[in-house]
Parts: structure tokens; sequence; C-alpha cells
């Protein structure tokens, strides 16, 4: 038989079957776009090395999917975390240190400091009192409001009005 006598139009519909094609001769450059579908693909054939870089977006990734286990570690950073995604009740108790809060402006209505507060050393530069206030404590050893009203050993030991 002569190269090239035997064209698409002489070949009977469903006479190539697959016990008649040899193998790894059907090339990549053969396979039309999308002719492979998901029912084509046997399970766990597709593997990591397989997926290119990009190729898994979100909308590909099932909810529930990603699990805590998943994360890396150090992986969720500051920017990760949307507003308002932690919670008091997410805070573990005693995670939050008289280090992590370095306080330089705190407006509350209502503060209560239990007798169970100790410190060192203490320092406040400005009280502003817009209401009643009382500090009500068993013992103060030193309290000094910006230098101006002084408590030693519960007594007031100065008490002065800021210059105009």
């Amino acid at each position: 038989m002569a190269n090239s006598a035997i064209t698409e139009n002489k070949i009977a519909t469903n006479a190539v079957t697959g016990t008649k094609i040899a193998d790894n001769s059907i090339s990549e450059s053969k396979i039309v776009n999308s002719s492979v579908a998901s029912n084509k693909i046997a399970d766990h054939s597709v593997t990591e090395t397989k997926i290119i870089d990009s190729a898994v977006t979100e909308r590909k990734i099932a909810t529930n999917a990603v699990t805590g286990t998943k994360f890396a570690d150090n992986s969720v950073s500051e920017s990760k975390i949307i507003n308002s995604a932690v919670t008091t009740n997410k805070i573990a108790d005693n995670a939050i240190t008289d280090a992590k809060l370095n306080v330089t402006h705190l407006s509350v209505q209502t503060a209560t400091i239990s007798s169970a507060l100790t410190a060192d050393t203490g320092k406040l530069d400005a009280l502003t009192v817009s209401a009643n206030a009382t500090i009500q404590t068993s013992t103060i050893n030193t309290l000094t409001i910006n230098d101006l009203f002084k408590i030693n050993d519960s007594t007031i030991a100065t008490s002065a009005r800021p210059e105009p």
C-alpha cells in the first residue's frame, strides 16, 4: 500500500479501536483541548507535581477543606486577620501580659483595679475626670498625679494647682 493511501474518509466509523492503537502512539499534540473529561482521569493520578503554579484558586477549594493543621507555622500574618476577628473568647487566659499593654491613652467609663494589683513602679502623666473618681486601696505607698497631687503612705502630701 502506498504512503498516504488510506485517508480518513476511507476508514469506517468505529473501525479504529483501542486495541488497534499502539502503546505511546498518541502524543499530546494529537489530543484536542478539553477532550479528556474528569471521568476519564484515574483516581489518584493527578499528583502535586502535575498541578501547575497558581492552578488551584480559592474557587476550587471546597468549603471547610483547609483546616488548622494545613497552616504552616507562622504562616498567618497580621494582615491576614480581619478586623474584629480576635474576640475575648479567642484570647487564652493570661495571654495578655503587662508588656503587651503599653497604654499611652486610655478612656473608660468604669475601671476596677482589684486589690491583687501590684507594681514596682507606676507613673500617671495625666488624669482627666469628667465625673466622680475614687481610688480606693488598703495601702498606697506613693501616688503622684502630674506632679500636682501626691499621696504618700495614705496621706496627702502635696496638692497644688497648675500655674496659668
